[in-house]
């Protein structure tokens, strides 16, 4: 994998935002694990408990929702990536708070 081949390398560190296709962290657990400074940004790995650099998602999306909400608008969709990422699953949650529902597929 990319990753081992530029730990072997002698990076310092790691920059990265996860894709949405990623479902396995494995690699960057082990990374990590062996001391590999890793910052994540956008779209995090919760369950590597290092530095991250996000933004206020669950906010942003409950604005968004809330103003088309204001506006009149009933039939309001969202189309949403990967369920393991972070960013996916707040933006759901401040979807289902704003409509009072606690369940979501």
């Amino acid at each position: 994998m990319i990753l081992d081949y530029l730990a072997s390398r002698s990076i310092d560190g790691l920059i990265i935002s996860i894709s949405s296709e990623t479902n396995d962290f494995t690699s960057l657990k082990q990374l990590h694990g062996k001391g590999l400074p890793i910052v994540f940004f956008d779209r995090v790995v919760e369950e590597i408990n290092t530095h991250k650099v996000i933004t206020d998602n669950l906010q942003g999306v409950y604005q968004a929702t809330q103003h088309l909400i204001n506006n009149r608008f009933k039939r309001i969709g969202i189309i949403a990536s990967n369920a393991n990422l972070a960013i996916t699953r707040s933006a759901l949650q401040a979807i289902c708070r704003l409509w009072n529902i606690t369940t979501y597929r």
